[in-house]
């Protein structure tokens, strides 16, 4: 069991990266044509009914970099190179989480069903989306 100290650090780095997933929200403000960002994110996109806190523990990294994990699955460069420089912040040392690489190996390597069932807020969408960008990349 996690002592307190441990707890208390998971919860902040938690709260860290939760905050810095909703930071790309704010890049609608960027976009041409969108005069109502602020108004859509905190009228119509965030549903609120709080305050309410969960404690999500922080997911269990993978051992291999995000760099050295794509090299090893022969994925596409622009794959590579987007996935280290928009989820990882320019940093390929940084590894995926755990059950992210392994729902891509079980991708890559059985082409029936794959279920992943982990909390909000911990990568389900890059560990399906990642292996449809490079499947589309590489297939003509």
């Amino acid at each position: 069991m996690d002592s307190p100290r441990n707890a208390l650090h998971g919860a902040v780095d938690r709260a860290s990266e939760i905050i810095w997933w909703n930071r790309s929200l704010t890049k609608l403000n960027g976009q041409d044509g969108i005069q109502n960002a602020d108004s859509f994110v905190n009228d119509e996109l965030v549903e609120s009914k709080g305050p309410y806190v969960e404690y999500v523990r922080t997911p269990k990294p993978h051992g291999d970099s995000v760099t050295d994990f794509f090299a090893g699955h022969n994925y596409h460069q622009l794959v590579r190179e987007s996935t280290v420089d928009v989820l990882f912040d320019g940093d390929g040392s940084l590894p995926l989480y755990y059950h992210q690489a392994e729902t891509i190996d079980a991708i890559e390597r059985d082409t029936n069903d794959n279920i992943l069932a982990v909390p909000t807020a911990t990568g389900k969408t890059e560990a399906f989306f990642l292996p449809i960008l490079n499947h589309c990349l590489q297939t003509e």
